[in-house]
């Protein structure tokens, strides 16, 4: 995980502001660099445990300490702490059985929250969770704030889970839960590869990319650039209430458009397999009236252009030893 600090005068007084950070994914990793760059938090890693829940609990005791410290200081006075849970291995096809590792750590972290809160109780404190719009409202077409979450498959249940208990743990703290649609872009490597990222690593490999949707399969794609710059600027803008918002396009496109627009970027044909029984075929768009305010998705066409450009200047760079 990593814990972005940034010190700044506040009304002529020294002040600081934490954010802790808990899944440096394709998504954790955008915030990151939104945050650094842009907003002027340092960073500083820290480790833990995913998987063993003793461990884990030694690192959130770290972590902690650290905070309370921070917060302790008289150099600056802390006055914000923000958690971000953008973590999460499990795919949407995964099992239940599968996401529990996952929600386990989860809970530990939004009880690691609420020590912060209970002792430092002047800060202001937020929880933000990156959870899926597409896991939620698979199926559905033209989603609104008047639409009622079905999920199809453990993914999307396991994500109505996360945001049921951010709410039962901490009823007392600014919630703020994203509902991403479907994610692409680039943040570096070792992160688990999206759509676009599958199907131009697959071309400059000269590789076959099996598709698991149909070409009428229509998807709401957003850059995940933008993602990190919007829940960036979320921490950084005064609190008000919890909130709920849907990051999409509100631009639908079928998947036929989406590999023609790959290919016009890469400037190279795409080999594809469509599978013959779709697992992923199902409809999912969003109303433009469900869009935040304060939130630009770029234009796909933009979006695919920097993210192929990126992936290939990655393919480019000699490994390293």
């Amino acid at each position: 995980m990593i814990i972005l600090k940034r010190c700044y005068s506040n009304a002529g007084i020294a002040s600081k502001q934490i954010i802790a950070l808990f899944g440096a994914g394709l998504v954790g990793r955008s915030i990151v660099a939104y945050a650094s760059n842009v907003l002027g938090f340092e960073q500083r890693q820290f480790s833990f445990d995913w998987k063993h829940s003793s461990q884990r609990a030694h690192d959130a005791l770290a972590i902690e300490r650290y905070i309370l410290n921070e917060g302790r200081e008289f150099n600056a006075a802390l006055i914000r702490i923000d958690v971000i849970w953008s973590a999460g291995k499990a795919g949407f096809n995964s099992q239940l059985v599968d996401l529990e590792p996952e929600l386990a750590a989860y809970t530990d972290v939004l009880k690691l929250s609420a020590r912060l809160y209970s002792q430092l109780p002047e800060v202001r404190h937020a929880f933000h969770l990156l959870s899926s719009a597409g896991g939620i409202f698979e199926g559905q077409r033209n989603v609104d704030q008047m639409s009622v979450p079905h999920p199809r498959r453990a993914y999307g249940v396991a994500k109505i889970r996360q945001e049921v208990h951010l709410s039962q743990h901490l009823p007392f703290v600014t919630r703020q839960i994203y509902r991403p649609s479907s994610i692409y872009g680039f943040a570096g490597t070792g992160v688990r590869l999206g759509l676009v990222n599958a199907l131009v690593h697959n071309a400059h490999q000269a590789r076959v990319s099996r598709i698991f949707g149909e070409p009428s399969t229509i998807r709401d794609y957003v850059f995940v650039s933008d993602i990190g710059r919007f829940v960036a600027e979320r921490c950084v803008t005064p609190l008000g209430e919890s909130s709920v918002f849907f990051l999409a396009s509100g631009k639908p496109s079928s998947m036929f458009e989406m590999l023609s627009k790959i290919e016009h970027a890469l400037g190279r044909r795409l080999y594809l397999q469509f599978d013959p029984n779709p697992s992923n075929a199902s409809h999912i768009s969003f109303a433009q009236s469900v869009l935040p305010v304060g939130w630009l998705p770029t234009d796909l066409n933009v979006g695919i252009r920097q993210t192929a450009r990126q992936l290939m200047s990655s393919f480019a760079q000699p490994a390293r030893t």
